[in-house]
């Protein structure tokens, strides 16, 4: 059995998958994280990524930004309640998950939620024709640098993701 199985065995412990390897392209760098990969997904479902290659800066900027958005007067939040995109502030109490197959869920979340996504440029077909989902985010006042933050946190995550796709095939 290998080191990823076994730490899988400790329901306490995540597995550690290490990118470094793999974004310097070592060889068989790709084919060793995929097999660490399904092994975490297949046995836990989770894990956790070191080596990935965010800056510490942005991961800070990010944190900072949400921070500041939530820390606003709850009338300057819902002043960007989420719409029929899904984009914008969900309060707390709002939403109440009911997809689990294992468990009939009765109490609505506690949690607040910010809901950003991709902003398709003015000639997307989706966007023209005003199809849902494809409209733009809700952005906040009074939040200098929020705007631009997050949207250089969502471009290096789309492109992290995207560097990833190898490994899952």
């Amino acid at each position: 059995m290998d080191d990823t199985a076994n730490s899988l065995s400790d329901p306490g412990t995540l597995p550690v998958l290490d990118l470094g390897a793999f974004l310097a392209a070592e060889p068989g760098a790709a084919e060793n994280l995929a097999t660490e990969l399904r092994s975490a997904c297949e046995s836990l479902g989770f894990f956790f990524l070191t080596n990935h290659g965010i800056s510490k800066d942005l991961i800070n900027r990010i944190f900072t930004e949400t921070e500041r958005f939530h820390s606003q007067p709850q009338a300057k939040k819902d002043a960007i309640a989420i719409n029929q995109n899904q984009r914008g502030y969900v309060k707390p109490g709002a939403t109440l998950v009911s997809h689990s197959t294992y468990n009939e869920n009765t109490k609505f979340d506690s949690n607040e939620t910010l809901v950003m996504a991709t902003e398709h440029r003015p000639d997307n077909p989706g966007r023209q024709t005003g199809k849902r989902f494809y409209g733009e985010n809700q952005w906040p006042d009074g939040l200098p640098g929020f705007k631009d933050t997050v949207t250089e946190f969502m471009e290096t995550m789309t492109n992290f993701g995207k560097s990833l796709l190898p490994v899952w095939a």
